[in-house]
């Protein structure tokens, strides 16, 4: 796709517009257009530029066979999260953070462990030997594990990159993968740190 159309593409949807003239990062100044009705307009030719070179090291990563996490958990962007992770066969977080998935792996790994165990018991048939309200609390148990687990539940090891759809939001995420000293990339709008 060439810039022209993928500049094209991202004005047909609404990608120019940022927040407020108020609320926004001196850091992204660089990449804001300028002022139009008191919002920010970003400048859809450098955000082209950057996307072509997140899109080179993706192809790199992707080539070394890396393992890659998406996280998205806006409304607006959960089923494409999980859309485009399962379709590239990674990870994906879309529903709520789930404090210490990267800082603290090895015991989230735990839990992990036992939502598939749960899982396959459900599959298998042994909760059906359980009373009613056993079996009840299993299965709320295992919709919890689910909401938390489901798109890392094949997950052995800490991502090598994360991305975030929103890096503002998804400032946890960001963090943590920081600390560990894995690879960052996120989407950002006018209020977002670009250091980060």
């Amino acid at each position: 796709m060439s810039i022209a159309t993928l500049v094209k593409s991202m004005l047909e949807n609404a990608v120019h517009i940022g927040h407020k003239r108020e609320y926004w990062s001196p850091k992204m100044r660089d990449y804001i257009y300028g002022i139009q009705n008191g919002i920010h307009v970003f400048d859809l030719y450098k955000t082209a530029e950057k996307l072509d070179e997140v899109k080179a090291i993706l192809e790199d990563l992707s080539s070394k066979g890396k393992s890659i996490l998406f996280v998205g958990t806006k409304v607006q962007s959960k089923d494409l999260v999980e859309a485009i992770a399962t379709s590239t066969g990674h990870f994906y977080v879309n529903t709520k953070w789930v404090p210490g998935l990267i800082t603290n792996f090895t015991i989230i790994k735990k839990r992990i462990t036992y939502y598939n165990e749960l899982e396959s018991d459900l599959r298998n048939g042994m909760l059906d030997g359980l009373t009613k309200k056993e079996k009840s609390v299993k299965m709320k148990e295992l919709e919890k594990l689910e909401a938390a687990y489901k798109g890392v539940k094949e997950m052995k090891r800490a991502p090598d990159v994360l991305i975030a759809v929103d890096g503002h939001y998804e400032d946890l995420s960001l963090t943590e993968a920081s600390v560990q000293g894995i690879t960052t990339i996120s989407l950002l709008g006018s209020t977002g740190d670009i250091d980060k």
